[in-house]
């Protein structure tokens, strides 16, 4: 029977799923080396090839069957590792809702976790053996009632025949990623397949990412952006990802660059303030041993980006083979499941001088860079593939004139299906209108404008909280 089981269903020419990808992936690349996970060191501490993912998968979605009906939710509480590559996929295979979560931390109660538990009712928490031994203690004197544990130890990887499980559908949700507005509620922004699979291609299209593309990650895996625009868009494109820890890099950010450097990485993506950590942090002496210069696309996004940043970064690994045309800015959020626009890869970041001042009134005035009150913004890119982005009066819904600030409204079909259980904010959220009847669109919260197509992000609605 093979490596890849009873799993007869996949085979099958339509790629509708991100499951029917890794199937594929895992037949015509066997062998490739999709995942590795580095140690503090920097030695590789796992691997795993297409091959040995799918059978993972396929193994863990048999178990989490024994459990769990298609539909229901997975909690899924790893630390950094494979193991959560293998479970997410798991799940995915099961037909199963994946929730991934932040485990917490030791001695500190449920909290937040303890309130996403109670939106979306698991039936099933997954884990690892030790995490377990750690938190299910905890969760029981929480929760005051016990859920089953599934730990990937337990989950044996013979060749066992498995049984046929759920073919996914695009209308299908695939996982469900949590995300808190500024009333601090924990909200389950429901990703399709479908959402899924058109994110991925709008990132496939924006940074030109090929078989050959080298992820080099240290971010969260439970986050969107660690999740949909490193592990998944790995699987879609069949290329390699380097992960390591969050707390690897945090500690020590050289050790970031010296993955880029040693995997020859072409494609990784970090907050604004990572790219100010290791201008801060990396000595010369480090500098000397970098080499940078297979680094093609670095994506910043996640957090205001800063034009000082950029520059300041730049400079600093000039030396090392970086060059300031390799940064990515883009904008996205969760509610359309990652990515809403993004710049020319290989084009110099645009950045505009606004004045601050009018900024303040929602005006939008170009000046010179040496003005007084010169703002320097960063451009987030624009639309790709169908993704529509208009700028809107928020009290109004008219749309804004090209010198007015509003709120950043969006609609394709990356736009995710809603908030879990939330039929009021789903509607107040996903399913705005202009006053032309035009819709519906996404609000995002955000503030910002469009110039020459541009879009550029200058902050929050002070409201919007409340609308969530």
């Amino acid at each position: 029977m093979g490596i890849f089981g009873s799993m007869s269903r996949y085979q099958r020419t339509e790629l509708n799923t991100i499951n029917d990808i890794l199937y594929h992936r895992a037949q015509g690349q066997t062998a490739k080396r999709a995942f590795i996970f580095l140690q503090d060191d920097g030695s590789e501490r796992g691997v795993l090839t297409y091959a040995e993912l799918h059978h993972r998968a396929q193994a863990i979605a048999a178990d989490i069957a024994k459990y769990a009906s298609p539909g229901e939710r997975i909690l899924m509480l790893y630390p950094p590792g494979l193991e959560f590559v293998e479970a997410f996929f798991g799940c995915l295979y099961a037909g199963a809702i994946a929730v991934p979560a932040y485990p917490p931390r030791k001695n500190q109660k449920l909290g937040r976790l303890e309130a996403i538990i109670k939106d979306c009712h698991p039936a099933l928490v997954m884990t690892t053996q030790n995490q377990a031994l750690r938190d299910q203690p905890t969760f029981e004197e929480n929760m005051g009632y016990s859920l089953p544990w599934l730990c990937n130890e337990q989950v044996t990887s013979d060749l066992r025949p498995l049984p046929t499980l759920e073919v996914a559908s695009p209308d299908d949700i695939a996982f469900l990623q949590y995300t808190s507005g500024s009333t601090g509620d924990p909200k389950g922004v429901m990703v399709s397949h479908g959402n899924l699979m058109h994110n991925e291609e709008m990132i496939r299209l924006a940074t030109e990412h090929t078989e050959e593309t080298v992820f080099v990650s240290w971010l969260p895996m439970f986050h969107d952006m660690g999740l949909i625009g490193n592990l998944v868009q790995t699987v879609y494109m069949g290329c390699q990802c380097v992960l390591m820890s969050p707390a690897s890099f945090l500690q020590k950010p050289v050790r970031w660059l010296e993955a880029i450097t040693k995997y020859r990485g072409t494609t990784s993506c970090a907050p604004n303030f990572a790219f100010n950590l290791c201008a801060e942090q990396v000595t010369e002496e480090e500098k000397a041993h970098l080499d940078l210069s297979s680094w093609t696309v670095a994506v910043n996004a996640a957090e205001p980006i800063r034009a000082e940043t950029l520059e300041v970064f730049s400079e600093a690994f000039a030396q090392c083979g970086f060059s300031r045309q390799v940064f990515y800015p883009c904008f996205g959020l969760a509610e359309g499941t990652l990515i809403v626009s993004g710049c020319q890869k290989s084009r110099q970041p645009v950045v505009l001088h606004v004045d601050a001042e009018s900024l303040t009134k929602d005006k939008v005035l170009s000046v010179d860079a040496e003005s007084q009150n010169a703002l320097a913004l960063v451009s987030s890119g624009h639309e790709w593939y169908d993704q529509e982005i208009v700028i809107v009066n928020p009290e109004t819904n008219e749309r804004c004139a090209a010198d007015e600030v509003g709120e950043i409204w969006t609609r394709g079909s990356s736009v995710a299906q809603g908030y879990w259980n939330k039929p009021e904010e789903t509607k107040q959220t996903f399913g705005a209108y202009l006053v032309t009847g035009e819709g519906p669109y996404l609000r995002t919260g955000d503030l910002g404008f469009l110039n020459h197509s541009e879009l550029y992000v200058t902050g929050r609605h002070k409201d919007f909280g409340n609308l969530r």
